[in-house]
């Protein structure tokens, strides 16, 4: 990094300093500003540190509830003039370099330190990209007309975690990322944004991207896992798994479509085999039951489905439409099943395969430890995103 030119500090580092975070003194007739970048000297190597303030005090020791000043105003009185004001501010380090490498304060400015204020030559050494590198511009810092880029290798071999208040922008900068992706770079970046609430549906359709229903993603009948046949049947327990032996039966004899009766002598030939004496009327009565209220979502399974990959590979933005009904057990099914196929394809050997895949409302597909759980395939969607994003970043699929 070259040295500082030669300016005036606008204020001293006071004490009680740490490495995350300092207080400095302004000096008078300077302005210091929240949000604004400040630059201190690295304590013990001498490089110029970046840092941003987060906030900007007043000070007066007369002013204190145990001196006299708060007792003059509250009889609306005044003071004489002193010169015990004091501006002080709290800035947050944010890094330096390291030859190439940025990295974090590790021990504190010392008092007396001075702060200088970061003008647009001091930003561009730590903004402006310093390898060679696939950078997609995003936009500019604020106010200034220094580019900010994002280095898409690093998106592709790493994740990223784009979170912020409702309406603060997420969808936009997400879709910012792919339509300026798409028009830029050469070759094209590809996209795959799971858009749990429809949102991002006009938008890609406006950027030229493809829409998909996930629903065209979901595999058929016959590739299905049984388990996942007998959930959407509603069951539990022992009848799930008796539910899925059957199934599975079904499957290997060849039937490409689940015809309801047929289902439901599969699944009855597997209880009469195999249930408790005192269970089989039970159950022959719940799954008789729960396929009339659920054959329709039964018979509606596909013959054939979309492939993931495929999708991504011809697509620079394609959208998997979640919003077009509220099934979140199957949604969570589709999700697993679409992130292991892409997890598969970008770990096979000599695989050219390479994508970003946003996930939108993550937290249905792979909530939190302590969060609400949705659904009843949230372990399965979970741990297929988990699993992807321990090993995806090292085989350029980026989440």
């Amino acid at each position: 990094m070259e040295a500082l030119s030669v300016k005036e500090p606008v204020g001293w580092v006071i004490d009680n300093s740490a490495h995350d975070s300092f207080a400095f003194v302004v000096v008078e007739g300077k302005q210091v500003e929240f949000g604004n970048y400040y630059i201190v000297k690295h304590p013990s190597k001498g490089v110029d540190v970046l840092t941003r303030a987060v906030a900007v005090n007043y000070k007066n020791p007369e002013m204190d509830l145990t001196r006299y000043g708060p007792r003059y105003a509250k009889k609306g009185l005044k003071l004489p003039s002193s010169d015990q004001e004091i501006l002080v501010a709290v800035a947050e380090p944010l890094g330096y370099f390291d030859g190439n490498k940025f990295r974090p304060l590790e021990v504190p400015p010392s008092t007396w330190t001075p702060v200088y204020e970061a003008d647009e030559a001091d930003l561009k050494k730590f903004i402006e990209p310093y390898e060679e590198g696939y950078y997609l511009k995003i936009g500019n810092l604020r106010n200034l007309k220094i580019p900010i880029s994002l280095d898409v290798n690093g998106l592709v071999k790493g994740h990223c975690f784009v979170c912020g208040m409702t309406r603060s922008g997420k969808s936009t900068f997400l879709l910012s990322i792919a339509t300026i992706g798409k028009r830029e770079l050469n070759p094209p970046m590809h996209m795959m944004i799971l858009d749990r609430r429809g949102e991002y549906v006009p938008l890609v359709e406006k950027a030229g991207g493809r829409r998909l229903s996930y629903t065209e993603f979901m595999k058929p009948f016959r590739e299905m896992d049984p388990t996942d046949v007998a959930t959407m049947l509603k069951v539990d327990g022992k009848l799930l798994e008796l539910t899925a032996s059957g199934i599975e039966a079904m499957q290997s004899d060849g039937h490409e479509k689940p015809a309801i009766d047929k289902l439901k002598d599969y699944v009855l030939k597997e209880i009469d085999a195999k249930a408790a004496p005192q269970q089989k009327s039970r159950y022959k009565s719940i799954i008789e039951d729960n396929l009339k209220k659920y054959a329709a979502e039964i018979e509606k399974l596909p013959t054939k489905s979309e492939d993931p990959v495929k999708v991504v590979r011809e697509n620079e933005i394609s959208l998997v439409d979640f919003s077009v009904d509220t099934d979140i057990s199957r949604q969570q099914i589709v999700v697993r099943d679409i992130v292991k196929t892409l997890l598969k394809e970008a770990m096979r050997p000599n695989s050219d395969f390479g994508a970003i895949v946003a996930i939108e409302e993550v937290q249905y597909f792979a909530p939190e430890t302590q969060m609400v759980k949705y659904g009843e395939n949230w372990k399965d969607s979970h741990d297929a995103i988990v699993e992807a994003i321990s090993q995806g970043g090292g085989y350029n699929l980026g989440f």
